[in-house]
Formats: structure tokens, sequence, C-alpha cells
């Protein structure tokens, strides 16, 4: 009897514990961070959104809206995951080239009464790629 229960709780736990095959969804887990560096270009961005509108009642959305350093733009191309998280949430994403420099980054929903108020602002700083290398110094002849 002692071993059946040891072997059912060694069951249990293994079955419990989180493995390789599972993922935890782009939606759970801890914020992510206010602001990266990254290499200007292509750069892939994502969000969070649960589908509600202000009232909330579901919502379908007819756009996307990134604001960068306040100039609007629509996004094109945005993807989801498509399967929201247990809360409700599903994960947006979208592909866009950000110059050098640095960018106050928001993104707003659109749905058919308008426009949504914007994200809070994630500073990102676009570098430029890497150069070929530096100058040699103390050259010499011996």
């Amino acid at each position: 009897m002692r071993h059946t229960l040891v072997v059912l709780l060694v069951a249990l736990c293994l079955l419990s514990a989180p493995t390789r095959a599972q993922t935890i969804h782009p939606c759970d887990g801890p914020l992510p961070p206010t602001s990266a560096t990254v290499t200007a270009g292509l750069i892939s961005i994502g969000w969070c959104h649960d589908g509600r509108d202000v009232n909330g009642n579901v919502t379908t959305f007819t756009g996307w809206a990134l604001y960068a350093n306040n100039v609007r733009t629509s996004l094109t191309g945005v993807k989801t995951g498509g399967v929201p998280n247990a809360a409700g949430f599903v994960f947006y994403e979208a592909t866009v080239n950000f110059p050098q420099g640095n960018f106050q980054v928001s993104i707003a929903g659109i749905n058919g009464q308008g426009e949504a108020e914007k994200t809070p602002p994630f500073q990102l700083n676009a570098v430029s790629p890497s150069g070929v290398p530096r100058p040699a110094t103390r050259f010499r002849v011996s």
C-alpha cells in the first residue's frame, strides 16, 4: 500500500510538472520590459488584447494603428496566435520597419466605432546594424 501511494504521488507530480512540449502563452507570465534596444530594420512587435470594447462587449477589430513618436500609421499584416489564454487575451504581432533612432511606440485597436486609446508608450532604441571593423591602430614596421 505504501509503495502504491508513493508511485501515485510521483505520477501526479510528473503529470503536473511542465514539460518541454508545454509552452507559456505570450500573454501570461511576467510583464515584458517597457524598453528595448534592437537592430534597425524589420522588427517584430507583439501585444495582447482580450477582444472586448470599453463596455466589455466582444468586438471585431477592423485594424490596428501604430504610433511611433506620435506619428500614426496603419499596421498591415497583423497576425494572431488565435488561441486566447485562460483570461481571454489573444497575442497579436506584426513586423514593422524601424530606421535607426529612438522611438516611443504605442498601439491602438480600431473597430467600427472608432479607435481605442493608445497603449502606454514603449521605448524602442533602433541601432545601426554591425558595420565593418574599426581601423587598426599602432601600425609599425620592424
